[in-house]
This record gives C-alpha cells, sequence and structure tokens, in this order.
C-alpha cells in the first residue's frame, strides 16, 4: 500500500492548530490521526466534519464532541462505558458487603453519582431477595478508620476505590492488607492503578484487585511477544513509555495505525460503511467500535475487567512468589 503521510507539529497551539488547517491540501486527505492534546481537537473535528474526513483520537475519553461528529473514532473508551462495565461487575457481587470509596471533593460528585447509579440500576436487574449492603466512604488521606469500621467479618467485602489518586489508592491498599487476617476483602480500582509504583505487587495479589481496562498489556501473550521482539529488532530498545492510564504509545500506534490503513486498504474511503465486519488481527484486544448516535461517530466500547489472582509460594533454590492475572 503507497501512502502519502504528513507529519504535522501543532505547538500545542490552538492558534497554530488553526493556521495549519487553513492550507487548502488538507481537505484531500482521507484520515486524520490525532491531535494529541485535547485543546485541540475541538477544532481540528470541526475541520473533518465539514470536510467529511475520518479522524482518530486515541486518548481523548469525553462524549461531547463524537455526539456531533459522525466522523469522529474514539478510541478509549468515555467514562460512562467504564463505569457502566464496572458496575455490571459490581451488582454482580450484591450478596458482598460493598463499601464505596471516594475522595472528598466536589470536582468530581457528578462521575461518582453517575458511578452509583449505574451501580444501583444494576442491582435492580438481579432482583436480591436480601438487602444490599452498600455503605459510601468519604475517604481522607491520613485516616482509613472509617473504612475499616465498614467492613463485615460475617461476609464478603468489595470495597470500591473510583480514584486515580495514587496517593490515596496506596493508602488504602496498604490499609486494608493488614486486615485480611479479620475479613475477606476484594478491591476494585482503575485503570490508573497498574502504573502506581508506590503499592506493592504483593497487596495488588492479597486484595485479589479487580481493575477495567481496554489496552491492558499482557506480556504473557504471544501476540505481545512476537510484537516485542519485532520492535526491538527495529528500534533497538523497548516500547516501555505509557500514558497515566497504562495506555503503550507504542502498541496503541501500531494497532491504530494497522486497523484504519488497512480498512482503507480494504474498502478505500467509504470504509466507514463497512466496520461491522471488520475484524483485523491486532496486538491487543479488537477495537469494538459502536456509533454513539445516529448523528454521532464512533467509540471504542471493548472494556475488560481483570482480577490478580493470590499469589502461591513456591520453595526452591529461591524461594518466590508467583501469582497471575486473569480476564473476564
Amino acid at each position: 500500500m503507497k501512502l502519502e503521510v504528513r507529519y504535522i507539529d501543532t505547538r500545542k497551539s490552538v492558534d497554530q492548530t488553526l493556521s495549519i488547517l487553513m492550507d487548502e491540501n488538507l481537505e484531500d486527505y482521507d484520515l486524520f490521526i490525532g491531535p494529541f492534546y485535547p485543546f485541540n481537537l475541538e477544532v481540528v473535528s470541526s475541520f473533518a466534519k465539514k470536510h467529511k474526513i475520518p479522524l482518530v483520537t486515541p486518548f481523548y475519553n469525553d462524549l461531547d464532541l463524537i455526539r456531533s461528529n459522525p466522523y469522529l473514532f474514539q478510541l478509549s473508551p468515555s467514562i460512562e462505558s467504564e463505569y457502566r462495565e464496572a458496575a455490571r461487575l459490581i451488582a454482580s457481587k450484591h450478596t458482598y458487603n460493598i463499601v464505596y470509596v471516594r475522595e472528598d471533593d466536589t470536582l468530581n460528585i457528578e462521575k461518582h453519582n453517575l458511578f452509583k447509579q449505574l451501580i444501583f440500576d444494576g442491582f435492580d436487574e438481579y432482583h436480591p431477595e436480601d438487602p444490599v449492603i452498600f455503605k459510601e466512604v468519604l475517604q481522607q488521606l491520613k485516616h482509613t478508620d472509617e473504612i475499616i469500621h465498614s467492613l463485615s467479618p460475617d461476609k464478603k467485602n468489595l470495597v470500591v476505590v473510583a480514584t486515580r489518586n495514587e496517593a490515596l489508592a496506596s493508602r488504602v491498599m496498604s490499609s486494608l492488607f493488614f486486615q485480611l487476617k479479620d475479613y475477606e476483602i476484594e478491591v476494585m480500582g482503575t485503570p490508573f492503578w497498574t502504573e502506581f509504583s508506590s503499592i506493592e505487587l504483593r497487596y495488588f495479589h492479597a486484595l485479589n484487585l479487580i481493575f477495567y481496562s481496554s489496552f491492558w498489556v499482557d506480556y504473557l501473550d504471544p501476540e505481545i511477544d512476537a510484537y516485542m521482539k519485532k520492535y526491538r529488532n527495529q528500534y533497538l530498545n523497548e516500547p516501555t513509555v505509557t500514558t497515566r492510564k497504562g495506555i503503550n504509545y507504542g502498541i496503541i500506534g501500531y494497532d491504530m495505525s494497522f486497523y484504519f490503513l488497512n480498512a482503507m486498504r480494504l474498502e478505500g474511503r467509504r470504509f466507514i460503511l463497512s466496520l461491522d465486519n471488520y475484524r483485523p488481527e491486532l496486538v491487543q484486544e479488537a477495537f469494538t467500535l459502536k456509533r454513539v448516535s445516529g448523528a454521532g461517530g464512533f467509540e471504542n466500547q471493548n472494556i475488560h475487567i481483570y482480577h490478580y489472582t493470590p499469589c502461591l509460594l513456591y520453595t526452591s533454590e529461591a524461594a518466590d512468589e508467583r501469582g497471575g492475572v486473569w480476564m473476564a
């Protein structure tokens, strides 16, 4: 496939982006990928919609632009989609003692309310015979006593900590770890937790950490291993750089480019009409692109739930701890 690829630096500037879009040649392009920064995306999205050019954004995850641009492809699922998938799992554990932990902030109160409402809606689908025990804890960084007091010694406990705050997550996990002798505990975190460096990995395993992600890298996967070998041979380096949410730049760049360029190779500029049966083999999980509305664009709704399993101790010349992660 012969391609003309043009790389344009927006210099993190809306004015520079507007200046770039004055180039009439851009109106004839077949595909835009980016821009990297969300504050530039609105003007590029407007341009792409006007000229009916497919536009792919890998990291933006709000729904405001995608609802009005039928040519916009959003590869990072929205917070609403992530919450809906997580809420479905939480609701399935309606027999547990569920403790919902949130920070004392007003900026994210709407997100917490949305998440809780989706969880409550999920409970209704199960028609539980006994009342569901759901406790909300307003967490301060220095004190975790209220979380401990909310645990039940007679039931399994699911502690939901919907935060990207590493200090808070670390504090909660450390406190809960030392309660395992008295309580049976599982913890649900967010995709950001896999990038936290201040939490001991054994805490994840011991507390059966649950998290959701669309781009988690399983280094035991043969497809990932094969990609890594090719990458090393090509660049003499490792694709280790990730976003705060754990999205690997090298892998998402490869999958994104292959997905859309191969679609154009097969279907031409009208590939946007032929995605229902398009399932190319990617390094990571396939994109599940769904229109968000009749006049809207496409959101990747491929979200998986992952569980850390408890570690087992093997005795050999050098004893080590081993555990695993399984996918639901």
